[in-house]
């Protein structure tokens, strides 16, 4: 059973595999100019089975890598696959 307590406006939505954890704390990789991967660090507020509220590090904007992650590289060119933009309330 699930209840709705609150609606968050304009909040920065991820799926779940979309966020990470390492020695570093909580980041996200995401693809930037020129489709270059980047590790970004992260604060989550909410999560559950399928999606993550993110309070800061990630903007609407940011492609953020979904699948592919342990092939994922610092600098590594991307190809489109795994691409997810998700602005939403939760």
């Amino acid at each position: 059973m699930r209840l709705k307590v609150d609606t968050l406006s304009n909040a920065t939505v991820v799926p779940t595999s979309a966020v990470q954890r390492g020695p570093a704390g909580t980041f996200s990789y995401v693809i930037g100019d020129g489709d270059i991967v980047a590790a970004k660090p992260v604060v989550v507020t909410q999560q559950n089975e399928t999606d993550a509220v993110i309070a800061s590090g990630l903007s609407p904007s940011d492609r953020v890598v979904t699948t592919g992650l342990p092939i994922c590289q610092m600098a590594q060119k991307s190809s489109s696959a795994g691409r997810s933009r998700h602005r939403r309330p939760i």
